[in-house]
C-alpha cells in the first residue's frame, strides 16, 4: 500500500472487551518481499483446495461420482507432494496430504481444512485463490 507524503493512514482492529493487546508499527520505504518459499505453498495449496472444493461441490450436487471425487482427491494429494514443510503453512499442509492419502475413499467434505494458511498467504502477497468446478 502506498500513502501519498502528508497524508494519513488510519489503522484499526477489534478487540474482544478486557483483552490486552500492544502494538508496534514500523514502516519503511524498502519494497515488500515476498517469502519464495510460502509462496510456493500458497501455489500448491491453491491447486490442492481447489480440487478437494471441486470433489466436495461435485459430489454434493450429484454432479459427479465418488470414484471422480477420489480422482480428484489423489489429484490434491499430488500437488502438495514435494511442498516444503517449513514454517506453519508447510506443516499444515503436511498434514492434509498425510490425511489425503491415508484416506483415498473418504469423504472430501470430511478434510481438515487449514487454519492459518488463508491469512499467511495473503500477508504474504501470495493469496489463496480457490475454485471449483460445480460452484461453492
Amino acid at each position: 500500500m502506498t500513502v501519498p507524503t502528508g497524508r494519513t493512514l488510519a489503522l484499526s482492529f477489534d478487540a474482544q472487551n478486557d483483552t490486552t493487546f500492544s502494538a508496534t508499527v514500523r514502516f519503511s520505504p524498502a519494497a515488500f518481499r515476498s517469502d519464495t518459499t510460502l509462496t510456493s505453498q500458497c501455489k500448491a495449496a491453491t491447486t490442492a483446495l481447489s480440487d478437494i472444493m471441486t470433489a466436495d461441490n461435485g459430489l454434493g450436487q450429484g454432479a459427479i461420482s465418488s470414484s471422480q471425487a477420489q480422482t480428484l482427491m489423489a489429484h490434491a494429494a499430488q500437488a502438495l507432494e514435494g511442498t516444503s514443510t517449513a514454517g506453519v503453512v508447510g506443516q499444515e499442509l503436511a498434514a492434509l496430504r498425510t490425511w489425503l492419502i491415508g484416506n483415498p475413499t473418504a469423504d472430501p467434505r470430511t478434510a481438515p481444512m487449514p487454519a492459518t494458511m488463508n491469512e499467511l498467504c495473503a500477508d504474504n502477497e501470495s493469496p489463496l485463490l480457490i475454485s471449483s468446478s460445480y460452484g461453492g
